[in-house]
């Protein structure tokens, strides 16, 4: 062997080199090595460690900020569906509901004026505060509602009558805004909007809001695709995409009996009105065809 220190060539098994005077390895106690092997290596093992450690953390919370955040602070997806005061009309016009509400604060509706053909009326009186009405949160369990003069409607309407509806039929009470619906030839509907978690938490899922295992933002930005239609008030649906934001409904809440429990909260966005029969609701040929029977007069009222 050879000594470490100058590179002389020395015997096996000597304890120094008899050039320089170096100890050889095999001067060496084997607790001596153990103790070596243990000191400057393994610091730095764990210095390293600790740095991947907090790399990932920091990655885990940004990925979160970025992924919750996604979900209110972006705004919806953008599905080029445009509307004007004509569309809406047209779509009330082929519904035939008359609606007269008493909003508060001087505003009132009533869209006899609509029904009766025209393009332009917005059914609101004072004008100046009605458009103030459209960005208030009036919660539905603060006025009485009566429905009455239930009959039989056969409705079809284009993706941006559809749109008009639900953006306009009732903005103050309605639990989405910015509402874009696009209907594909082969059925497929697509539809974008801000959904008010908080609202719908207070005045449609109250009883399972508490039951909610993780903290929910109070809006969401939402956008599904997928086959949709009813039949008998069930709701029959195939999603293709379901996402929040940046956040994608697992597939396992895509089918089976998950799809099943979602659909039927889903029901309670139409069964809210007594009595409405949905006898069949789908899309065709690029259009909504309804079929059933609604209330064509809704009188809404604040409660004193």
């Amino acid at each position: 062997m050879y000594c470490k220190n100058c590179g002389s060539e020395i015997g096996d098994g000597s304890v120094y080199c008899q050039k320089c005077g170096a100890e050889t390895d095999s001067g060496r106690k084997p607790e001596d090595k153990a103790s070596e092997s243990f000191s400057a290596a393994p610091k730095k093992k764990r210095h390293l460690a600790r740095w991947i450690v907090l790399t990932v953390l920091l990655l885990i919370i940004g990925a979160g900020a970025y992924v919750y955040g996604s979900i209110s602070w972006f705004p919806p997806k953008d599905l080029g569906v445009r509307y004007t005061q004509k569309d809406y009309n047209l779509a009330m016009q082929k519904t035939g509901v008359h609606i007269t509400a008493d909003l508060g604060n001087g505003i009132t509706y009533d869209n006899k004026d609509i029904l009766s053909g025209s393009l332009t009326a917005t059914g609101y009186k004072d004008a100046g505060n009605a458009s103030s009405v459209k960005l208030k949160d009036l919660n539905i369990n603060d006025y009485n509602w009566e429905f009455s003069k239930y009959e039989r409607k056969t409705i079809k309407m284009t993706n941006v009558e559809v749109s008009a509806f639900f953006n306009e039929i009732a903005p103050a009470f309605w639990w989405f805004k910015n509402t874009q619906v696009k209907l594909a030839p082969d059925g497929t509907i697509i539809t974008s909007s801000t959904a008010d978690i908080a609202k719908m938490k207070r005045e449609l899922f109250s009883d399972v809001a508490g039951k909610i295992p993780v903290p929910l933002p109070d809006k969401a930005n939402l956008y599904t695709e997928g086959s949709f239609s009813v039949t008998n008030n069930k709701i029959t649906m195939v999603p293709k995409v379901m996402n929040a934001g940046a956040v994608s409904l697992p597939d396992q809440y895509k089918s089976g009996e998950n799809l099943k429990v979602f659909s039927g909260y889903l029901e309670r966005f139409y069964t809210v009105v007594p009595k409405l029969q949905v006898n069949k609701a789908y899309v065709e040929n690029g259009q909504f065809i309804f079929d059933g029977t609604v209330p064509t007069e809704v009188k809404v009222t604040p409660k004193k």
